[in-house]
């Protein structure tokens, strides 16, 4: 089925926060939905796996290490954003071990990356697949067999010569077909419900005090 990139965002993010975790944490889910789904992966299915269950704790634990840092048994809603922190502040490498959505870690990682540097993906030592605000370069199919996901910061531009600049093209493979990109239907339906916990629910007195859906569905 094929929705539009605007209900990807609104719903995954609603659905994140009817699952229990903190609205802030939700829209970088929102968006690293859309992101995996302009480039043409199932960004609502990496977000289903991750959102649920909810974890005892929201907030993620990392183990700093030499040059870089660890996150036992990461959860990627949680210890993906907080990766991209540390690599940001100047950490070498960050490791997330038996991660629950290795390609909801690379949404981050895209949304996360600008025309001053990208991110370099792996599940061991080496880069696999590397991460520019503009393009994706590697085998991204293997990504959601990992289990770790080891991330570092990369320079500015590829050294192949195709780096696209952002100010100057408007990158092919953000190209979405006009009726919308295509999602998994049971993935979809699990994300409807999920994002439906967090309506209030109606009562008698409600509609004649404005409540109701405004201009947009989505509000």
């Amino acid at each position: 089925m094929k929705v539009s990139l605007n209900e990807v965002g609104s719903i995954v993010t609603k659905a994140t926060i009817g699952a229990g975790w903190p609205e802030g944490l939700a829209e970088d889910v929102g968006n690293a939905a859309v992101w995996l789904s302009v480039k043409g992966h199932d960004g609502v299915s990496a977000a289903a796996s991750a959102i649920e269950p909810l974890p005892e704790t929201l907030a993620a634990q990392a183990e700093e290490l030499k040059g870089g840092w660890r996150f036992p048994n990461a959860r990627a809603v949680s210890a993906g954003p907080s990766a991209f922190d540390l690599l940001s502040a100047g950490a070498s490498a960050v490791a997330l071990m038996t991660v629950d959505s290795p390609l909801l870690v690379l949404g981050f990682a895209g949304v996360a990356a600008d025309d001053d540097g990208g991110y370099g993906l792996s599940e061991k030592a080496g880069t696999a697949v590397r991460v520019y605000a503009s393009k994706i370069e590697g085998d991204v199919s293997v990504v959601s067999t990992w289990r770790d996901v080891v991330i570092s910061a990369l320079p500015m531009k590829p050294d192949d010569g195709s780096y696209v600049d952002l100010r100057k093209a408007r990158p092919q493979a953000d190209v979405v077909e006009p009726d919308g990109v295509t999602v998994d239907p049971v993935s979809w339906t699990r994300m409807l419900y999920l994002a439906k916990l967090t309506q209030v629910p109606e009562r008698s007195d409600s509609r004649t005090s404005g409540a109701g859906a405004g201009a947009i569905d989505n509000e």
